[in-house]
């Protein structure tokens, strides 16, 4: 069995210093799913060079054929966006414990400030009060989650849920599940 890992430290991670951090908020979904599809495209151009022994980027083959993901919590959100933004490139996926459906996140989390900063680009995180989202930040969490994607994935999925999670309510896993269920993936 051959295998290639690919980690991409995405827009947010904390590999790049603060403002990497700061560029995130309001764009997940978008920015680090990006960083995600740029890293991925260079590899497969490494692989895809011309054989040349004086060439030092020169990767082993890859089977961009058989492309997984695999995620937990953001990354999680991660796998689940990739595999509904890009379902011809991502084969299957394995996602613990992900993010799917901010929206329905936001009012049983315990972090429901973590929903309102990175989906809807609030400047500051709130931990010392709680508020009901309105309207429209309700669509920006909708249409930052993954769960929008639903319609298109095509990737045979295992979701690994713990009922111990404390950051992300494991409905949000069962409810993807099902979502996948329903459409027989």
């Amino acid at each position: 069995l051959q295998a290639a890992v690919l980690s991409v430290n995405y827009r947010g991670s904390i590999g790049f210093g603060h403002d990497s951090i700061e560029s995130l908020p309001g764009k997940i979904g978008a920015n680090d799913v990006a960083d995600i599809m740029t890293a991925l495209a260079a590899v497969e151009r490494s692989c895809n060079l011309p054989d040349d022994a004086n060439n030092s980027q020169q990767l082993p083959s890859l089977d961009m054929r058989r492309v997984c993901v695999v995620g937990g919590s953001h990354g999680g959100f991660l796998a689940a966006h990739l595999v509904g933004q890009y379902p011809d490139v991502f084969k299957a996926a394995c996602m613990r414990n992900p993010v799917t459906n901010i929206p329905a996140m936001v009012t049983c989390a315990d972090i429901p400030d973590w929903c309102f900063v990175e989906a809807c680009g609030i400047d500051a995180y709130d931990f010392s009060s709680s508020q009901v989202p309105s309207v429209e930040q309700l669509v920006a969490m909708q249409q930052c989650s993954p769960v929008r994607y639903i319609d298109r994935v095509m990737a045979p999925t295992l979701i690994c849920l713990g009922a111990k999670d404390r950051r992300v309510p494991y409905s949000q896993g069962l409810e993807y599940f099902q979502l996948l269920k329903s459409r027989s993936v």
